[in-house]
């Protein structure tokens, strides 16, 4: 497409012109984003129509689409590419980039945020965050009440029952969670929920089925099977 060919060219011979230091490759390609501003001219929908018309798409850097719903590659330089990547209904959390640069939103819009850690206890990466940005808080609580306002959010148009992607989504979801967070075991919240009939089990599952499908769910299984996420560096 012309503005992804013209930003590209920009850049490539600006970034030639200082020896291809990468040190400085993420300033020249921000201020090539901000002088051709194409949030002003572009319409992303033109870029699917594009995709679907044009004979000779330039070589896709993501055909597996591994970043994106779909991640397009515009134009490709000889030490860079440009892409633009479609999010339908993708979720996020804190995370690290495996590439440098510069991003621009063309639609919609994007949560940035710098964090500063300083460890003090650590529940688990997820929860150690959390701690960090709102340390007069209980991070699990945090956690939990965030979950349940997003099982009530549904985005307009997309066919998941909620932002979380989560079918019949029950109290019982929320409250073993929860339990999960703070360390109990099986037995242990088996005889919670015994001892306490203000303990929510509106499920017609056992609890150990139960908390076998919430740790199964994409959006909670990394936190239950120890791998760990990547503290950034930079957002």
């Amino acid at each position: 497409m012309r503005q992804f060919q013209e930003l590209g060219s920009l850049v490539e011979s600006r970034w030639r012109e200082q020896n291809y230091n990468e040190a400085l490759f993420p300033e020249i390609a921000a201020h090539a984003l901000t002088e051709l501003d194409l949030t002003e001219e572009m319409d992303p929908w033109e870029i699917i129509r594009w995709v679907h018309r044009t004979p000779n798409l330039p070589r896709q850097q993501d055909r597996k689409a591994k970043f994106g719903n779909p991640p397009i590659t515009l134009f490709v330089g000889s030490r860079f590419y440009v892409d633009v990547y479609f999010w339908l209904d993708g979720t996020t959390t804190v995370h690290q980039h495996a590439f440098s640069g510069a991003f621009q939103v063309l639609l919609g819009s994007s949560v940035h945020s710098h964090y500063r850690f300083e460890k003090d206890r650590e529940i688990n990466p997820y929860f150690l965050t959390i701690r960090q940005k709102f340390p007069e808080s209980d991070p699990v609580g945090l956690a939990v009440g965030w979950i349940k306002e997003m099982a009530a959010i549904r985005i307009f148009g997309s066919p998941e029952p909620n932002v979380l992607g989560i079918r019949d989504f029950e109290t019982s979801h929320l409250t073993l969670f929860e339990a999960l967070l703070r360390g109990l075991s099986v037995e242990e919240i088996k005889a919670l929920a015994a001892s306490k009939s203000s303990f929510p089990h509106d499920s017609q599952l056992p609890i150990e089925d139960l908390i076998e499908r919430i740790k199964a769910l994409a959006l909670f299984k990394s936190i239950f099977t120890g791998k760990r996420t990547t503290i950034p560096s930079v957002s």
